[in-house]
């Protein structure tokens, strides 16, 4: 039999690589926004302690904000987004009162089905030029600046010439 070695003693040291919640890859996505009450008569933001907090938003609001695509383009890329994500649209209560005796059916099967049946119909009306660049910015979460070519100002205003025409397919 073989003698193990001396062991080196465990040690609480926090590992070079750990960057924990301050690493860039948690702080991708983040906007900083300044926190406090809306005045209602001003419509200012009364915020006399200078707090900032932070949130997660997607590319296609940053580029709403950015005034890159419209507020109906917004609401389609998130329609979009919520119906691969599978998240609910409609009342999720709704559906208690509808009672159906009998059958193997459960509710959480019927909800990903009707969330996968809006998906793809919402996939098929959007153009198969369009559908790569609103993959990569509604879907993928990244912005056009990462696909081939998207640093470039001509090949930028294209992509993103076809994420509009993508998103007004959506209806």
């Amino acid at each position: 039999m073989g003698s193990i070695g001396k062991q080196a003693e465990p040690t609480l040291a926090i590992a070079p690589w750990d960057q924990g919640a301050s690493g860039p890859a948690n702080q991708d996505g983040l906007v900083v926004e300044e926190r406090g009450d809306v005045d209602l008569t001003t419509g200012q933001r009364i915020n006399p302690n200078r707090i900032f907090g932070k949130r997660r938003m997607s590319i296609f609001m940053r580029m709403l904000r950015q005034g890159r695509i419209t507020a109906s383009h917004a609401a389609a890329a998130e329609r979009l987004y919520s119906a691969w994500a599978g998240h609910p649209t409609r009342d999720p209560l709704g559906a208690l009162g509808n009672r159906v005796d009998g059958g193997s059916c459960d509710d959480a099967n019927v909800t990903r089905l009707d969330k996968q049946r809006e998906f793809f119909t919402l996939k098929a009306m959007i153009p198969a030029k369009c559908w790569p660049v609103v993959e990569h910015v509604v879907i993928e979460d990244k912005p056009i600046r990462g696909m081939t070519g998207g640093s470039n100002p001509e090949i930028f205003a294209a992509y993103l010439a076809r994420l509009a025409m993508g998103l007004d397919a959506v209806r």
